[in-house]
């Protein structure tokens, strides 16, 4: 079972994961859209621009608030030049999206693109980790992202931030850009004078580099053999025994029973025929338990699994099916010794392996020996660790770490909302 504690307030922990955004050693720039924790929470999403670097520590740092039960949070990444992190608190009532852009291609209609290298020095003075550029800046690049990204100018929203951009220039006393944005908001068209003249402004400020210079080609391998489709049906859960992943996968199939199905996920390669020959003639000669026979040929489990999960993403066409476990699972190697590692077969799951979203479920070590006493700290650790690293390192990935130390309805109702976002499907819900 999960661990009754006490609720934790929700609009808090995320305002808690808020402010240390804003007082980390990492540096980005907010592209638009106001900077308090109000707008942040209600925003469809947040555009930051980052380096690498600073991506990678902001993402290091979500990890251990996720370990402090603050959030939960997920991580996708179809290319390398953009990563979606989305905080959510422990119920999953309320959430943060922050799009993190390491190379954003959206000025002159796609053709040319920025980065926090090239474009920092147009911002203002502040010692929030945070940044803003000039309203002019700000102006531009966001009419240029409406026209890349063929926004419909009458929507609400777009009407909303537009008017916001207008009331700032009357301030500023800026009566040209003002008058502009004026015909915009009522015409709902961009003409291509003001296009030009705002190409002309991040030319002059940002030092945009043209596409051709960086180009981003997904292979045809990986479009097959890595990424997993776009409908998904498929959702892996994993995490260390005792952790509480199958009682939730339990409970979420107890609650909608027609429509979601579980998994063990090492039915993936135990059902085949040569599996079972093997343990019938190989394994005695061998002296080992199932376990680590396992790991002993975990190469070729580990490719049994990759088929019969391609087979399930043919065969699976409508509901959910949780498998208990993922595949990468399969190489990773003493688990229940304070030394654990991955194959030296790792290398497979680079060229193979459809990564279909991942929910890895986590909770103290504590907590973890009420439950199961079959792992050592150092073990639980490394484990939780590793698969950390290498879900959320790798391109294309999905990955949700989820703390599962909440209560049993906190935990539920948070699994229930992560889950319906990975779906996306407006038919399909888990009430």
């Amino acid at each position: 079972m999960i661990d009754s504690v006490s609720s934790r307030t929700t609009p808090y922990s995320l305002k808690r994961c808020f402010e240390a955004i804003h007082s980390g050693p990492w540096r980005f720039i907010q592209l638009r859209g106001e900077g308090d924790f109000e707008s942040w929470r209600n925003e469809e999403d947040v555009d930051l621009l980052g380096s690498r670097h600073s991506v990678d520590l902001l993402i290091a740092e979500a990890k251990t608030w996720v370990l402090k039960g603050w959030c939960h949070f997920r991580i996708v990444c179809r290319r390398a030049r953009k990563v979606e992190l989305c905080l959510y608190s422990i119920d999953g009532r309320e959430n943060l999206l922050l799009d993190l852009w390491i190379h954003m291609p959206q000025l002159d209609r796609g053709r040319q693109w920025i980065s926090f290298e090239t474009a920092n020095g147009g911002t203002k003075d502040s010692d929030s980790s945070i940044l803003r550029w000039s309203m002019a800046i700000e102006l531009a690049v966001y009419i240029h992202h409406l026209i890349c990204k063929k926004k419909r100018l009458g929507s609400s929203r777009v009407q909303q931030r537009l008017g916001q951009y207008q009331r700032l220039c009357e301030d500023e006393c800026k009566t040209e850009l003002a008058s502009e944005l004026l015909w915009i908001l009522n015409q709902q068209s961009i003409s291509k004078a003001f296009e030009l003249q705002m190409l002309r402004v991040l030319q002059k400020e940002l030092s945009p580099q043209n596409s051709q210079s960086y180009r981003y080609v997904d292979t045809l391998w990986k479009k097959i053999f890595l990424n997993s489709p776009r409908r998904k049906h498929l959702i892996s859960v994993m995490g260390c025994d005792g952790v509480g992943k199958s009682s939730l996968i339990e409970c979420l199939e107890r609650m909608s029973p027609e429509s979601v199905r579980a998994l063990t996920g090492k039915h993936l390669y135990r059902k085949s025929i040569f599996y079972k020959l093997m343990v019938i003639f190989v394994r005695p000669l061998m002296f080992q338990d199932r376990e680590k026979f396992d790991e002993t040929w975990a190469p070729f489990v580990y490719l049994r699994a990759c088929l019969k999960l391609y087979f399930f993403e043919l065969r699976v066409r409508s509901g959910l099916m949780l498998i208990d476990r993922n595949i990468l699972d399969f190489l990773y190697l003493d688990r229940k010794t304070d030394q654990p590692g991955f194959s030296r077969f790792l290398g497979l799951s680079r060229v193979l392996g459809s990564r279909i979203p991942t929910i890895h479920c986590v909770i103290e070590h504590a907590a973890l020996m009420t439950r199961k006493q079959e792992m050592s700290e150092q073990g639980h650790l490394a484990y939780d660790r590793d698969m950390m690293e290498q879900f959320s390192s790798r391109q294309p990935t999905d990955y949700t770490l989820f703390y599962n130390g909440g209560t049993l309805d906190e935990s539920l109702n948070g699994m229930k909302c992560i889950v319906n976002d990975i779906l996306e499907k407006p038919d399909f819900s888990l009430k």
